[in-house]
């Protein structure tokens, strides 16, 4: 066969080719339009119905409720250290904790100079009395002694008594400084470190050895503002939450900052309210008191001095409210609003209000009074009745938002959240395993 022929058979073969191709493509071109013009798929909810709380929320900060610094009452040279630092004590008035040891053999030498001074000056009031006994006998026949003798023995036994007297005082003031020499404490909590090493000199009532922070319970201090303020005031009023100054503990709910968890699971109870607002800030501050125990298994507390929290007080009574996941709300500059499904499965742009976030990341929505007309709804004007905007039985889309618009039909699927991977039935190969 020559090179001419070679070259027409192949040009024969891929024109066939080419007309193959685009006769198969023909035929896909029906269902790709029929693909296109489908409604396209949306998936929808039905709102929840549950009693839910409105909350107002605050920054707060957790602070002990005693801090108690510990001094020596006496002066002297720091001969021991009885705890570890850091460490946590039980202590109370029955049962003081020892923390420091001054020195005592100073006060132990002035405490047995005071009990001698006492012994002398009791035996001074001995021969004074015995005096004075002597004297009032004497005094008994006339012209044997003179009153001014009497009076001065008289006068003698009174010093003898108040030397007695000074003496105990003095010896007790010697007891109680070498009692001094132990440094105790009768309050409980977690010790910072020793600030004075033995050895060094400690002088009373001046320099600082520790500190020491109750943990349990523990403050959470927090401020409102003025409105804030007037809110609560009015819903006390309405009897709808309790107030502190009225010896009521009303419950409320923090969050540590940080958390992954976006619950609020710590909760206290209101206890102090402050007696005037501050004219820097014009804010009010309140404190709530809150449980502080161990986790479990461990010596760490659930909060610490100093920890910043988010607040959660309630304001106002349990009410019932419909929930949607925020997927299903959209925001049109400043209205919220869903969209609902008619029956004939078309979209319909419905106007909401939204309130709290509740457990599970569900948005609390508040219908708003609509009035319906041709192609949807709108709101509704003063004095006109109106309808809610949603109700427990409509479909509200939750997936698809930006594919939809009002009056469009759609494909709608109920939505089933995703469920949890099921648990391992076999160990995860360490990494020592994978290296084998």
């Amino acid at each position: 066969m020559s090179f001419v022929a070679d070259r027409c058979w192949s040009f024969l073969g891929l024109v066939a080719l080419l007309l193959l191709g685009s006769s198969h493509l023909g035929c896909k071109k029906p269902a790709d339009a029929a693909s296109a013009n489908a409604p396209p798929k949306v998936r929808f909810v039905t709102p929840q119905q549950a009693e839910v709380t409105d909350y107002e929320y605050f920054d707060g900060t957790m602070d002990a409720v005693d801090a108690v610094e510990i001094r020596a009452h006496v002066t002297g040279y720091l001969q021991e250290v009885y705890f570890k630092p850091g460490e946590e004590i039980e202590a109370s008035k029955e049962q003081p904790r020892k923390l420091f040891l001054i020195d005592p053999r100073t006060f132990n030498a002035l405490t047995e100079q005071a009990k001698a001074q006492t012994e002398l000056a009791r035996a001074r009031l001995k021969i004074a009395t015995a005096d004075y006994n002597r004297g009032v006998a004497v005094s008994k026949t006339p012209g044997a002694i003179s009153p001014q003798e009497l009076e001065t023995y008289a006068a003698q036994m009174a010093q003898a008594q108040a030397a007695v007297q000074a003496s105990v005082a003095a010896e007790d003031l010697a007891k109680t400084n070498l009692g001094y020499t132990i440094v105790d404490t009768q309050v409980g909590g977690l010790l910072s470190r020793p600030y004075v090493t033995p050895g060094n000199l400690v002088v009373q009532d001046s320099t600082p050895l520790a500190t020491i922070v109750p943990q349990d319970p523990i403050y959470c201090y927090f401020n409102i503002d003025s409105t804030t303020s007037a809110r609560f005031q009015k819903l006390i009023r309405d009897g709808k939450i309790r107030s502190a100054r009225d010896g009521q503990e009303m419950p409320l709910q923090v969050h540590k900052v940080g958390d992954a968890d976006g619950d609020y699971p710590h909760e206290g109870v209101l206890d102090y309210i402050d007696n005037r607002v501050s004219t820097s800030t014009g804010t009010l501050e309140l404190r709530a008191r809150f449980a502080n125990p161990k986790a479990p298994g461990t010596s760490l507390r659930q909060f610490a001095a100093g920890e910043k929290v988010e607040v959660r007080v309630p304001v106002g009574p349990k009410h019932p409210a419909l929930l949607l996941p925020q997927a299903a709300i959209g925001t049109d500059q400043s209205q919220k609003f869903v969209f609902a499904l008619t029956q004939d499965n078309k979209v319909e742009y419905r106007p909401v209000d939204v309130g709290e976030v509740q457990p599970g990341s569900l948005q609390e929505v508040i219908p708003r009074k609509v009035v319906r007309i041709e192609g949807g709804v709108r709101l509704a004007e003063a004095g006109e009745q109106g309808d809610d905007s949603i109700t427990p039985s409509d479909r509200i889309v939750v997936a698809g938002l930006q594919r939809v618009r009002n009056g469009m039909a759609v494909n709608p699927q109920e939505y089933k959240p995703p469920q949890p991977p099921a648990p391992l039935t076999t160990p995860v190969p360490t990494s020592s395993a994978t290296a084998k």
